[in-house]
């Protein structure tokens, strides 16, 4: 579990490298939105190589962890050879398209699961529905509304798995 957490901190930190970078005026925004791609991409190829490993996930889901490595590359292909605009509109499809796909194939409140299993993948689906709403509608004033909505979610995901691990 250790090796799946400091890659992903380690990619979150060059999120966060970009930002500064552009900050100070060393990259430009063009730059910074590819890093930023580049680091989503390659968080989903981290999740997706570690869900198989997950009790949670293995057997008859491990074809999303495919799915995740595939939409990774893609996405990272996406940023370092299409136009930004085209990389954008085409990750906020794939986006999509992962996103409906880990609704469909997950199965999160089974018995057992602990919290830090849940974390890296729904901190990942957080931040690709963030990404996908950006790259979709830049960043509007109904994004806080997005991101209120997204941790009650959460909230409310995190108490039934409570309960229903009290349960048992």
């Amino acid at each position: 579990m250790k090796r799946p957490v400091i890659a992903f901190a380690m990619l979150m930190a060059m999120a966060v490298l970009a930002d500064v970078a552009r900050r100070l005026g060393w990259i430009d925004g063009v730059m910074e939105k590819r890093a930023v791609g580049l680091v989503i991409g390659s968080m989903a190829i981290v999740i997706g190589n570690y869900l198989p490993k997950m009790r949670l996930f293995q057997s008859p889901n491990r074809v999303l962890g495919w799915i995740l490595v595939i939409a990774g590359s893609a996405y990272v292909a996406l940023f370092v050879i299409a136009p930004l605009a085209l990389a954008r509109q085409a990750a906020a499809m794939i986006g999509v398209a992962v996103i409906v796909m880990i609704a469909i194939l997950w199965r999160p409140l089974r018995t057992g699961v602990r919290q830090l299993t849940l974390a890296l993948p729904l901190t990942f689906i957080y931040l690709l529905s963030t990404a996908v709403i950006v790259y979709l509608f830049g960043t509007p004033h109904w994004t806080e509304w997005f991101h209120a909505s997204f941790f009650a979610a959460y909230a409310v995901l995190f108490a039934l798995g409570e309960k229903q691990r009290l349960r048992n």
